[in-house]
């Protein structure tokens, strides 16, 4: 098992762990209107908060509105076309995001202090946004809108030579990865005939052609069993870290974890909820929680079953909270009574 060193230092920074993982004053400020009046006092309100942006000089506070015109500069949103199809049962219509609310930009990101404080950055857009949205069978399926560009374009700039990812959509992370002139050419795994033949149709013609884009049609699951051999590894099969943490450890249990670049769509938001098994486990706690929190925890007990670890320091804890291969390891164990209902995208 995973234990810890008894000091008072060590029971301390544990307690503050539990605090910070307790505290919901962050996401009272999701949607929380911000006017050019009210800009200033809503980032005080978020340095209260210990928003990791707010904590240091006020005169380095980034302003928390978002540029809806440099927006409309991003390639894909500028030169591809969404279209509607009746034989594909996809509707398209447009979609009016409105100014002055607060809005998670990017993934979760890291506790500088490594305290489980972990935070978001939230912006709210400076105007109004008219986006194109796509429907299949009456149910919201796909748009183009800041939070998907910040968290795909660090990826999509990464990636190089031969790139395989799992998830075609709208093909936005295909599109920005092809523009990218390190990258030689980008597989697509899909597993439904209809987004295949939507993209085919409607939207590869306004891709880049100098560069090969491959869709195979199969369950991702399946083709991550198999040997693989590319220099980039993308797994997008999710819409949000919820769903996203089933996937994430499905993934995990078929994927070589060894590979050099492999990357996670928002990976570190669905991480730290792995974060909160970590700790009922270093705390020996009895709280039960949903269905897959539970099964994180069941994971982390059996990792350190055969792995087992000593905290000996702050430093020490510390380093296994935010060790994010660990968790990737983690989710790699196999549970025998795993029983787990799937969370289809």
């Amino acid at each position: 098992m995973i234990t810890i060193e008894p000091t008072v230092e060590n029971i301390a920074f544990l307690k503050q762990c539990q605090r910070h993982l307790k505290d919901q004053r962050k996401n009272a400020f999701l949607d929380k209107e911000v006017t050019f009046k009210n800009h200033e006092m809503v980032q005080k309100a978020m340095a209260k908060a210990q928003f990791h942006e707010f904590l240091g000089d006020q005169s380095t506070w980034p302003s928390l509105f978002y540029s809806v015109k440099n927006f409309k500069q991003n390639p894909y949103y500028k030169h591809v076309p969404l279209h509607p199809s009746s034989s594909h049962h996809i509707e398209l219509s447009t979609m009016t995001f409105l100014p002055h609310r607060l809005f998670n930009l990017e993934s979760v990101v890291d506790d500088p202090h490594q305290a489980c404080n972990d935070s978001m950055v939230l912006r709210a857009l400076d105007e109004p946004l008219v986006t194109r949205v796509l429907h299949r069978k009456g149910i919201l399926w796909m748009m183009n809108v800041p939070s998907e560009t910040h968290t795909i374009d660090p990826i999509a700039q990464k990636v190089s030579g031969r790139v395989l990812t799992f998830g075609l959509g709208i093909g936005y992370f295909v599109y920005m990865a092809a523009l990218n002139p390190q990258v030689t050419s980008i597989t697509v795994v899909e597993k439904d005939p209809v987004v295949i033949d939507y993209f085919n149709e409607h939207l590869r013609p306004y891709f880049p052609q100098n560069k090969d884009i491959i869709i195979v049609h199969d369950d991702a699951l399946n083709v991550m069993s198999k040997a693989i051999d590319y220099d980039h590894l993308f797994v997008d099969t999710y819409q949000n870290e919820t769903d996203g943490l089933w996937w994430w450890l499905r993934s995990c249990e078929k994927l070589n974890l060894e590979y050099e670049h492999l990357h996670f769509w928002i990976e570190s938001s669905i991480t730290s909820i792995m974060r909160v098994a970590l700790m009922h486990v270093m705390l020996n706690a009895t709280q039960r929680y949903d269905t897959l929190t539970q099964e994180c925890i069941d994971k982390t007990r059996a990792y350190f079953k055969t792995h087992p670890h000593h905290c000996m320091s702050v430093q020490d804890i510390q380093k296994v909270l935010y060790d994010h291969e660990l968790y990737r390891r983690i989710a790699k164990q196999t549970l025998s009574h795993k029983s787990v209902a799937k969370i289809t995208k």
